[in-house]
């Protein structure tokens, strides 16, 4: 029987730590899933929020976009299950200003799934409204019904779409607000 050369000895060992080193990496990598319903309506109620509407988006890092409201706020917050654990991370959250009618908010630049958010904070015009619609300026149109809730949210299809303007329309499809960008 032949001698085991040095350097085979030395390659072996260096294929078996690049082999383990993998191994442990992938042993630790983070691992996401969707987070359920009643999770998020747990953390919804525990936080003393009321939630307007979710959005689930799957991928590698599945992920729950969750718009809610509470007193004098709304925004939008982040939820995943990460490591089998919750995690639920503020993005957006703007105290509502009484005295603008209608206010945006949302996230476009950057964003893997833009989208915009219209708070109506104008009792009288909330409940004249029968519809929104939305104009972008590369002409493309939106229309959302107007329901109870006094936010309604709104996902750009495209980041490259820039908000031109929104109307609000009563049941005559008369225009009863408009705010030009």
């Amino acid at each position: 029987m032949a001698p085991i050369n040095k350097t085979v000895i030395k390659a072996i060992s260096i294929l078996s730590l690049i082999f383990l080193s993998v191994i442990i990496s992938y042993i630790n990598k983070d691992k996401y899933s969707e987070l359920s319903n009643e999770s998020i309506k747990e953390w919804a109620n525990k936080s003393g929020y009321l939630i307007i509407d979710t959005v689930s988006f799957d991928g590698k890092k599945p992920y729950t976009l969750i718009f809610v409201n509470r007193n004098d706020q709304v925004g939008t917050f982040i939820g995943t299950m990460k490591n089998n654990k919750e995690e639920f991370v503020e993005e957006l959250l703007i105290q509502r200003n009484p005295e603008t009618p209608v206010q945006t908010l949302g996230v476009r630049e950057g964003a893997s799934n833009p989208y915009l958010v219209f708070v109506i904070n104008d009792l009288n015009l909330l409940q004249q409204a029968s519809e929104l619609k939305v104009n972008f300026k590369d002409g493309s149109v939106e229309k959302i019904p107007v329901k109870n809730n006094q936010s309604i949210y709104f996902l750009l299809k495209e980041q490259k779409q820039a908000l031109s303007d929104f109307l609000i329309y009563d049941n005559q499809n008369s225009i009863i607000y408009e705010n030009i960008l």
